[in-house]
């Protein structure tokens, strides 16, 4: 019986693309710590180096996503423009894994959009769409890269990462 729960618990879970709109999540402010009390505040340092890392940031405009799983497209809308690309999933073997437990983890859905996708003043070569577990209800729409281990860094220099709207 023992074989048959490790056995279980190693199975794979899928975070999926799923249809809907989506918007910016915006990006944590690095210069934030919180106290005690539950409450923010901002050493001296940290703002300085928060200051410093926003002022590397390629500024996001009004950015909307909405995904078409039947059709395989994704829609843009950078401040009122859309554009409609067409996207490509990739095979569930080649999902990176995200969100470890402790017998199994998530593979998370990763497709190749037909690029290159601008975005104000970011431009995208070779953009892919990521659905991040553990239920697909957080995209990130980022440059084609290379997922090693559980970690997803989305840089604000090529990463926008949004939420489903429901």
């Amino acid at each position: 019986m023992f074989v048959m729960f490790v056995v279980a618990g190693c199975e794979s879970h899928y975070a999926e693309l799923r249809s809907g709109e989506y918007a910016v999540v915006p990006p944590p402010d690095e210069g934030d710590t919180k106290t005690e009390a539950g409450g923010n505040a901002k050493g001296d340092a940290k703002a300085e180096a928060g200051s410093e890392a926003k002022a590397d940031a390629v500024p996001v405009p009004a950015v909307t996503v909405k995904i078409d799983r039947e059709a395989t497209s994704i829609t843009v809308t950078v401040d009122g423009t859309a554009t409609t690309s067409k996207y490509t999933p990739r095979p569930r073997e080649q999902w990176p894994m995200g969100c470890p437990m402790n017998m199994s983890s998530y593979r998370e859905e990763l497709a190749d959009i037909e690029g290159p996708l601008t975005i104000g003043a970011m431009t995208l070569e070779k953009p892919t769409l990521l659905a991040r577990c553990p239920d697909g209800a957080h995209v990130m729409l980022t440059e084609a890269q290379e997922y090693t281990g559980h970690d997803r860094p989305c840089p604000p220099e090529s990463c926008i990462e949004f939420a489903n709207q429901k």
